[in-house]
């Protein structure tokens, strides 16, 4: 069976070094875009997400990552720890999915204070704290799974697809000015994927952060729902810090940071983490990547066709936790009734 996963970030990397560990599987990996939202992504791997679909994702993901020391070394995983504030209890749905490598403790704002100088919460608030957590190069891991592709007999063509379609029978793809035949087509394309197969009901968001100086005492990777501000370490002295944009339907190939959100972010900054100092911005990234209605990384099949044509995007600028996991599912679910792989990295 010929595959082509057209898309060479994270999701797409991974989904194409699934499927070559399937046997009689010829897998075509398209991947000529630079750059996206796995170039830039700050990569925060834990098990909590508030969508119980999510967290089990991401909590089958970081175990076989903690599991594995060669998966852990290609991705250059950080166990930093983690903290996800909520505004209320979490849903006892998405905390059960999220039980799987360590252990899961609640804090309420007075707790989160004295452990992390998280200040002006609101009542009610509760942090999901995750000590075996931490962060990945989504990048790199990509990289090294490319590598590992090729040592498996996958092909790998760093050439642009123009254009997929349902053809007479098969699904095709359009590179330069021919169309070629597959028995199966995924576009993981991230926030390319709308463009390359309309309809999908993808849409493009800008997503950026910043890298600045920091001094005191600095928190480990975090996630506050309440004020929207986000973050992780980024070396000795140093964090990324980030806040959602309403930024939708931007161009794909988009790197403009918006500085409008600099004051707003220092602003969040001095009222979650008073304690902390922010020194000068060493970086502001900028990328867009593909949001689903439902916020989830998945193959979907695309409309108005019964054809083995697929989308997998629409992590939502999270895929780094979920990736590793939906990635086997997914290859699962394309080659249902083929021989299961014999393993995964070398």
């Amino acid at each position: 069976m010929n595959v082509a996963v057209i898309g060479g970030g994270l999701a797409g990397s991974l989904l194409a070094w699934r499927l070559a560990q399937y046997r009689g599987i010829r897998v075509t990996l398209y991947a000529a875009a630079a750059g996206g939202a796995t170039a830039v992504s700050g990569g925060l791997v834990r098990c909590f997400e508030p969508d119980p679909v999510n967290a089990a994702a991401a909590a089958a993901g970081l175990a076989e990552l903690l599991s594995s020391p060669v998966l852990a070394g290609w991705a250059g995983f950080r166990a930093t720890g983690s903290v996800y504030v909520c505004p209320g209890v979490p849903d006892p749905a998405a905390l059960a999915a999220a039980a799987g490598p360590g252990h899961l403790d609640l804090c309420d704002p007075a707790q989160l204070r004295a452990r992390w100088g998280l200040a002006g919460l609101p009542d009610g608030a509760t942090g999901v704290v995750e000590p075996t957590a931490g962060y990945l190069s989504p990048a790199r891991l990509a990289a090294a799974v490319r590598r590992d592709l090729l040592d498996r007999g996958g092909v790998l063509l760093p050439v642009a697809v123009r254009q997929v379609r349902a053809g007479a029978g098969r699904p095709q793809l359009l590179s330069g000015d021919t169309w070629i035949d597959a028995d199966v087509v995924v576009v993981a394309a991230g926030a390319w994927t709308g463009a390359l197969l309309p309809g999908t009901g993808l849409r493009t968001k800008a997503v950026q952060y910043v890298v600045c100086r920091a001094r005191g005492p600095l928190p480990p990777a975090f996630v506050d729902e309440t004020s929207g501000l986000y973050g992780r370490p980024d070396g000795p002295g140093r964090l990324l810090l980030g806040l959602p944009t309403d930024r939708w339907d931007v161009p794909a190939h988009t790197d403009r940071f918006d500085p409008a959100c600099l004051p707003r972010l220092r602003s969040r900054v001095r009222e979650r983490l008073p304690g902390v100092r922010l020194g000068a911005v060493s970086a502001q990234v900028a990328a867009a990547d593909g949001y689903s209605p439902d916020g989830r990384l998945a193959l979907r099949r695309a409309p108005g066709t019964d054809l083995p044509l697929y989308t997998f995007a629409g992590g939502s600028g999270g895929a780094a936790k979920t990736a590793l996991a939906v990635s086997a599912e997914a290859a699962a679910r394309l080659l249902a009734g083929t021989p299961a792989p014999t393993g995964g990295e070398r």
